[in-house]
């Protein structure tokens, strides 16, 4: 008799306390719904937001997932868009979905030559060249930022979704959560301004991706993702002070980016900015070993500069590859003082059918270099700064060991 009043105070224990949890959710989401003028409608949990978002109609809602002990809840964000083309899917790939296409299972994938693209994203297509078309730069890395931050996403023609286990509770957070997936969809579905920004920086023109950028958000509710791409552009720039300022201008910081705050303190002049470690091994770290670390490896955004800065700058290397471009010194945004800058290229990514997959070496000589595009050099200096964009490792204090012409 005992066991069973105990069963009965556990489950009335359970049933108030679950209640709880239940009211608190709902008011959290009554809150979000508020802010974003949304509206609240009856549902599962607490409820599904339904309305619009910068122009674009945005649901949320609860998913129960499995049955009995294997039940689980899911958040659900999806923002609906339409893009003309042939349909076209990119989901957030995983070992589940790669061994179900291995038997034939869970759609196609195709591969576009970007290693590092291509082990986070699984795109369902038969037409590479509608998937070309498609993937413009800024819907390359709006796809990599919402992958990069949620467990399940995915960006197709006529939605962008992403996937949260749990139910989230905080009000803070799930307007944190909604306003980021909104604004990165509203890239998708429109991407021609910030396309052209990153154009920019893709070409080394950092100084003219910064204004486009600038331009963009200089508004008074800007998209809190082109605010992260100019914070990304200042750091690339090895600006702090500009950096931070976006930083504090983010209204409401997406909760799934982790803090920039680090990598701006560690830029050179930052509020943390380290002594550049050097290497007394002979010629340094192997040069293929360095390349494939930085290149194609997993990591995604900032995580590639954090890495470089704390593994890599100040590291003297000795290195080799065959001379792409040689241009005499007078100003220069990386190097200071004068000299030679001979850009190297030291290897080769992917196939390159969609985006250029050359990792070049920019090297400062000393005026004077006896060198010309189509030698093959080895070289030996010290790595300064790493430019993700363009694939470009920066190399100071340069010297030429071996000139083959």
């Amino acid at each position: 008799m005992s066991g069973i009043v105990v069963f009965i105070a556990i489950a009335v224990v359970t049933f108030v306390i679950n209640g709880i949890k239940g009211g608190r959710q709902r008011t959290a989401w009554q809150q979000a719904a508020t802010e974003l003028g949304l509206e609240l409608r009856s549902g599962k949990g607490p409820g599904q937001l339904v309305g619009t978002l910068r122009g674009l109609p945005v649901t949320v809602g609860v998913e129960y997932r499995g049955s009995g002990d294997n039940r689980s809840k899911w958040t659900i964000f999806e923002v609906r868009h339409q893009i003309p083309g042939p349909s076209l899917r990119l989901r957030k790939d995983s070992i589940g979905g790669r061994f179900k296409r291995a038997f034939g299972f869970g759609g196609n994938d195709l591969v576009i030559g970007d290693p590092a693209f291509d082990e986070a994203v699984a795109i369902d297509s038969d037409d590479p060249t509608a998937v070309a078309a498609f993937l413009s730069p800024a819907r390359r890395m709006a796809v990599l930022t919402l992958f990069e931050g949620y467990r399940n996403a995915e960006i197709g023609n006529q939605r962008t979704t992403a996937e949260l286990h749990g139910v989230v509770g905080s009000a803070d957070d799930l307007i944190g959560h909604i306003r980021f997936v909104t604004d990165i969809a509203v890239v998708v579905a429109t991407p021609g301004d910030v396309d052209r920004a990153l154009t920019h920086q893709d070409v080394g023109d950092l100084d003219r991706a910064i204004e486009e950028f600038h331009e963009l958000n200089d508004v008074d509710e800007p998209n809190e993702f082109t605010q992260l791409l100019e914070l990304e552009a200042h750091v690339a720039n090895d600006d702090p002070v500009a950096a931070r300022e976006v930083l504090g201008a983010v209204e409401h910081p997406p909760p799934v980016v982790t803090d920039w705050g680090p990598v701006v303190d560690a830029l050179p002049g930052g509020a943390a900015a380290p002594v550049a470690p050097v290497t007394t091994e002979p010629g340094g770290p192997g040069q293929q070993a360095v390349l494939e670390d930085l290149f194609v490896s997993k990591r995604m955004g900032f995580e590639t500069e954090a890495h470089f800065l704390e593994t890599y700058q100040g590291t003297v290397v000795t290195w080799r590859g065959t001379v792409d471009r040689v241009q005499e010194l007078r100003y220069d945004s990386v190097f200071d003082g004068e000299g030679t800058k001979v850009s190297v290229e030291i290897g080769e990514f992917g196939d390159g059918r969609f985006i250029a997959q050359a990792v070049d070496a920019v090297v400062r000589l000393p005026h004077g270099g006896d060198v010309q595009r189509g030698d093959v050099v080895e070289f030996r200096g010290r790595l300064i700064k790493l430019d993700r964009y363009m694939r470009n490792l920066y190399v100071d204090h340069g010297e030429l060991l071996e000139v083959v012409r």
